[in-house]
């Protein structure tokens, strides 16, 4: 274990492992996209924030409780997956734009973990992996491959 390196600092895994805080919770509702399609449940982001009033403490007792277990139960993370046809008429697969529609609870889980990975993103993938992270273009690293063979010629 000596040879791997260690990418993350302790304080990276305190902050990955504490509790969610009420108010991260409300920022990562008030970023989502309003009016997105809605899920199984038939909610979107526009109703958690109108009603958050009367509806925030239970949301924030279902998103503690997912990052407490293992596993959601109930519909919180059911999903359908809809076929959009691209054209009139479609009649084979490939023809068809899969969309996947999960519920909203789903969405504001899958919203926070990000947000809170995004930190350490940076950390755990390397420079010269390009794609999939703010800032960095995967037309980076094709220039640097193309100065490669260039240097080689």
């Amino acid at each position: 274990m000596d040879l791997v390196p260690t990418l993350l600092q302790r304080t990276d895994n305190i902050n990955l492992c504490k509790p969610l805080m009420l108010e991260e919770l409300k920022v990562a509702v008030e970023d989502m996209e309003e009016d997105k399609a809605p899920g199984l449940d038939g909610f979107s982001a526009r109703f958690i924030t109108s009603c958050w009033d009367i509806i925030h403490k239970d949301l924030f007792k279902m998103v503690l409780k997912s990052q407490n277990c293992n596993k959601i139960g109930g519909s919180t993370n059911s999903a359908f997956l809809a076929l959009n046809p691209k054209e009139k008429d479609a009649t084979t697969f490939d023809r068809f734009r899969p969309i996947y529609l999960c519920n909203i609870g789903d969405k504001i889980i899958t919203k926070i973990m990000a947000t809170q990975i995004k930190v350490i993103l940076r950390k755990i993938i390397l420079v010269n992996q390009g794609g999939f992270i703010e800032g960095r273009k995967i037309w980076g690293n094709i220039i640097l491959v193309q100065e490669a063979i260039h240097s080689c010629l």
